[in-house]
This record gives C-alpha cells, structure tokens and sequence, in this order.
C-alpha cells in the first residue's frame, strides 16, 4: 500500500514537472515543436503550439521583432500546407504589415528583400485562391 501511494506521488510529481516545462518553453522550442507536430500530422497541436511561439516572441522580443515575423509565416505555411488559405492569408497580411511597419528611415537592401518575400508569399496564396485582382491592393 505505501508502494503504491509513493508510485502515485512519483507520478503526480512528474506529471506537474512535465507540464510546468512544457509551460516555460522558448520561442525557438515552440517553433521547432510546431514544424515536428505539423510533419508528423498533428495539424490542431502545431497550430497551438505556432501560436504559443508566436506569443512569446510578441512577449519576449517585441512585436516587430524577426521571430515574430518568422513566427507569423509558420503559422501561415502550416495553414497553407493544409489547404487552409484563407487563414493563411490572413497570417501573411499580419506578416506583411509588420514587416512593412518595422523598415524604418533607413532601409537596407535586406528590408526590401524581407517586403519582398512577404508580398511573394501573399501572392501565392492570392494565385491558388483565384484572387489575383487583391493582390494589387
């Protein structure tokens, strides 16, 4: 019987452990966790874990930080890799417009190329929608 109740403690303590870390992950961890759920088909789990990523990089590096973009076309891919346009769409918008807001005064040419990347994205998801008149606007 105290065997058992002590298995239990054990249990309930790894348990508590286990979600508790799970609950500390970085952005980097949430981001690789989101591309191995999604590549073994756990499409519901990579989108809540993208987000988490998402999250955390808007907490921990600001919102117009790369991880947030980085993170914003995650979630975009996972969607569009799962014929989900429409919500991929709407995370490119996201992506496109905090790139744009985040290329200052002074512009390098790798702030053209990131705005570029960006809009080709949209573009695509534009070209499978049929939507080629939005992709002007």
């Amino acid at each position: 019987m105290l065997f058992r109740r002590l298995a239990l403690l054990i249990l309930m303590l790894s348990v508590f452990a286990v979600g508790a870390f799970c609950q500390n992950l970085s952005w980097e961890d949430l981001s690789k966790q989101s591309w191995e759920l999604d590549k073994k088909g756990n499409f519901q789990e990579a989108i809540s874990s993208a987000r988490k990523a998402l999250d955390a990089a808007t907490k921990q590096f600001g919102p117009r930080h790369n991880n947030v973009l980085m993170s914003l076309n995650q979630i975009a891919a996972i969607y569009k890799s799962h014929e989900r346009y429409s919500e991929a769409e709407l995370y490119l918008k996201k992506a496109l417009a905090v790139r744009t807001l985040s290329v200052g005064d002074s512009v390098s040419k790798q702030d053209y190329a990131d705005v570029y990347s960006a809009m080709k994205n949209l573009y695509s998801i534009y070209i499978i929608q049929n939507k080629l008149p939005m992709a002007g606007k």
